[in-house]
């Protein structure tokens, strides 16, 4: 909206001087053909047609200055829109990547806890083994005793002796195996303690991690919005500066030529230059009409002066 301000600012002024101008160029062809210019109307006619050409040359320039803004606000407008977009994807594909590991860690963290419980449950088993066979080596540790209470009966003491021996020697063989492999599954619970542990710490982090990338994620697509908004005014408001300034080009086209014509010394006849300053006329009514941003009350009312004098 600033930049369409200015193109009123700086250039309708301009615009008003050639309308009044071409009104003055219509009011001196309008009295008819075949009549001779007094040096008065010849000069008028002059004046009026140098002066229009004078005051559309500097509208069209300072209608391109402001186009040339506007499609430099346009082209940072652009630039910055693609970087928060390119931002928005990349925070996208950090969450997703961040999804994908949390999903794992969980995923880790419910084995780990699975794999701790199965070790746990191996060390208990282990115990519980260890108590049986202590208890197993103490009764045929009894009947070994007993046995050699029974020496005097060798046929009874010595094999009781033997056979408790070797039960008990099973029994520690047993019991070493089961120390050993206690000792193993404890090793083993504090390792996957750790690794649960460190699961834990990295879960939390990404989660952590996660809400923060979501936070700047709606931060960066809230700055989107206003921009995307942005982008379409000044988009809109270069149709109507480029529109208008076409129209004020086209207007411009036609001055140089009749101002050419009557840079003639003596100027030809009306009936010459009559033709083509009435063609001049016609293009700025017509013109006229299209503007977007120059299409305001004063010029409309000049607009209908012409018309009027038209019709005398």
């Amino acid at each position: 909206m600033e930049h369409q301000a200015k193109f009123r600012q700086h250039v309708l002024p301009h615009y008003l001087e050639v309308t009044s101008s071409v009104l003055t160029l219509n009011t001196i062809i309008s009295r008819g053909d075949g009549q001779d210019l007094s040096p008065e109307e010849e000069s008028r006619l002059k004046k009026a047609v140098q002066t229009a050409q004078r005051e559309m040359e500097e509208a069209v320039a300072e209608g391109k200055v402001i186009l040339e803004a506007v499609d430099r606000n346009i082209q940072y407008a652009r630039q910055e829109k693609q970087g928060i977009e390119e931002e928005v994807r990349s925070r996208k594909e950090e969450l997703l990547q961040l999804g994908s590991e949390v999903v794992g860690n969980e995923t880790l963290q419910g084995q780990l806890k699975e794999a701790l419980r199965g070790h746990q449950q191996q060390v208990l088993q282990a115990e519980a083994t260890i108590i049986r066979e202590n208890s197993r080596k103490a009764a045929k540790k009894t009947l070994r005793d007993l046995g050699f209470g029974l020496l005097l009966l060798p046929i009874v003491g010595i094999p009781l002796i033997l056979g408790a021996s070797r039960e008990m020697c099973l029994c520690q063989a047993v019991i070493d195996s089961e120390i050993k492999k206690k000792a193993e599954q404890e090793k083993n619970c504090d390792q996957t303690s750790a690794n649960l542990d460190e699961c834990l710490k990295n879960l939390k982090a990404q989660k952590q991690q996660k809400l923060a990338v979501e936070g700047s994620l709606r931060e960066k697509e809230g700055a989107l919005l206003p921009l995307q908004e942005d982008m379409s005014q000044l988009l809109t408001t270069r149709r109507k500066v480029f529109n208008d300034l076409g129209h004020l080009t086209t207007i411009k086209d036609y001055l140089d030529i009749e101002a050419g014509h009557c840079a003639l010394h003596p100027l030809p006849g009306l009936d010459q230059v009559g033709t083509g300053l009435r063609q001049l006329v016609s293009v700025v009514q017509s013109q006229s009409l299209s503007f977007e941003l120059l299409g305001e009350s004063r010029v409309l009312s000049l607009l209908g002066r012409l018309d009027s004098r038209g019709q005398d």
